[in-house]
């Protein structure tokens, strides 16, 4: 009789056990309705522009849409794709989830979102609590990462990178998933204004955090510069005649070596933070109205270390200023990384671009907007960069290393020059460089790995009084309207 009962006692345990998570709330199309009960090994995935909460014995996960989760059992899940914000309960001692990839482990005794695109990128960002993430394999490489800070991994990487500082109040009320219209509070949701009032104080009080201009929404693997780090300001009265026609040139100012500079800026240079990414300036943007009353906007990253799937800064829709200096590192790591100023400059000074797809740095628009690139190294598969000007110089590669495994184009549009100097390398199969001019300042050298074609109708270069384009596949030039489309 004994027997009996104990087999009836673990028989009931085992049924109970296997059901290890509670559909509580789904918005839009999911593969189970709430109040499903979800086993271990079933999978729960929602569909485009849908979201879901399911509870765990440990927390809750969230997902956003087109997201997939495996229930491996009450406090672990696998997920296959997409985005989840994982929660475990605050107790006296603190719960966890486990949250697997294919490629890592992240234990959650906290709060964190994960973003995941399977062989392209994972993305791990600490809320509040204690959130460690290791490889599966290589043993002993973990990451342990607290409120605030984030880690962005290609899966195949074999080391785990340095995490990031992010600004809490600004990424919690951009999260889809924390949206309280949609969802209930967290519980723990003490825990989280306690860490984002900890960091904004720290942050008033000077500490080395700064906060960042940067928004990552919803499950898209991209960030962009949040719109409202703009404020308005009446333009100054500069005059600059950057063509030599004794002409106002608005917007647009070169400093003494001829590099873009923008006369409204403060922000300084600190090459003491040049090599670590440490923020010393707001990176953020500043409307200003031109003498046209056109409105433009303006962005400034100095030290800045930014880092995710996609980066955009700028619009092609609205006039913009972007200035990148002493930046160790603007990255995509499995996307393109652009610059869009329609017509603003774009100057990227002593810094790094790195993507996996494309670098585009595009100003060109219906009036001037100058492109300079002066001590940087751009590396991506394709770079691209193109400036317009009704005369002088618009594109200005001064010093600097470009690398792509494709192609690189480098355009300078209108009636205007496209200008090299000191020592460039474009190290590519391919190089397309087109402008009306092209010229290579005395004592400078261009080294193309690959073939140069260049299309212009005023070759000042490889001959007396200018410098040198120098190509492992040969020199070609080509007249300028015969250059292929950007």
């Amino acid at each position: 009789m004994r027997t009996f009962l104990l087999l009836t006692v673990i028989s009931t345990f085992s049924t109970v056990q296997a059901a290890d998570a509670l559909v509580k709330l789904v918005l839009g199309t999911a593969s189970a309705k709430p109040n499903a009960v979800l086993s271990r090994g079933t999978t729960f995935s929602t569909g485009k522009k849908s979201r879901s909460e399911v509870a765990l014995q440990g927390g809750l996960f969230r997902t956003g849409s087109d997201t997939a989760v495996t229930i491996t059992d009450d406090r672990t899940l696998d997920l296959q794709k997409g985005l989840t914000l994982v929660a475990s309960k605050p107790k006296l001692i603190r719960s966890s989830v486990s949250v697997n990839t294919p490629t890592h482990a992240i234990k959650v005794r906290g709060t964190a979102q994960i973003y995941y695109d399977p062989g392209r990128s994972i993305r791990v960002v600490a809320l509040e609590g204690q959130i460690t993430v290791a490889l599966h394999s290589l043993r002993g490489e973990s990451v342990t990462l607290r409120r605030g800070q984030e880690l962005i991994i290609h899966p195949t990487e074999k080391l785990l990178p340095t995490p990031v500082e992010v600004d809490l109040n600004r990424l919690m009320s951009t999260m889809a998933l924390l949206d309280q219209s949609t969802f209930p509070r967290l519980s723990s949701e003490a825990q989280l204004q306690a860490c984002a009032e900890l960091q904004e104080q720290e942050l008033l009080e000077g500490d080395e955090l700064e906060s960042t201009s940067i928004m990552m929404s919803g499950a898209a693997p991209e960030i962009e510069l949040l719109s409202e780090e703009i404020v308005h300001d009446e333009a100054d009265d500069e005059i600059d005649d950057l063509d030599g026609d004794g002409e106002e040139d608005a917007e647009i100012a070169l400093d003494e070596d001829g590099f873009p500079i923008d006369p409204e800026s403060d922000v300084a240079d600190d090459t003491d933070n040049a090599d670590n990414g440490a923020a010393t300036d707001d990176a953020g943007g500043d409307d200003s109205v031109d003498r046209k009353g056109q409105s433009t906007s303006s962005y400034h990253l100095a030290g800045r270390k930014i880092s995710a799937d996609q980066v955009t800064i700028g619009s092609s829709n609205t006039t913009t200023r972007i200035y990148i200096r002493n930046s160790s590192e603007v990255a995509a790591i499995a996307g393109a990384l652009q610059m869009l100023s329609k017509g603003g400059v774009i100057s990227v000074d002593a810094s790094s671009l790195k993507a996996s797809s494309q670098i585009i740095l595009d100003a060109s628009g219906t009036h001037t907007g100058v492109v300079g690139i002066r001590d940087a190294t751009l590396n991506a598969s394709v770079i691209k960069a193109r400036a317009f000007a009704p005369a002088g110089d618009a594109l200005i590669i001064d010093g600097s290393t470009l690398n792509a495994d494709q192609l690189i184009q480098l355009y300078a549009e209108g009636t205007s020059t496209l200008r090299f100097r000191n020592q460039v390398t474009l190290n590519s199969n391919q190089a397309i460089i087109a402008g009306k001019t092209v010229e290579v300042d005395s004592g400078g050298n261009v080294n193309v790995r690959g073939k140069a074609d260049i299309y212009t109708d005023s070759a000042n270069f490889n001959r007396s009084g200018y410098g040198n384009i120098n190509a492992g596949g040969g020199v070609t030039t080509r007249p300028h309207n015969a250059r292929p489309g950007f």
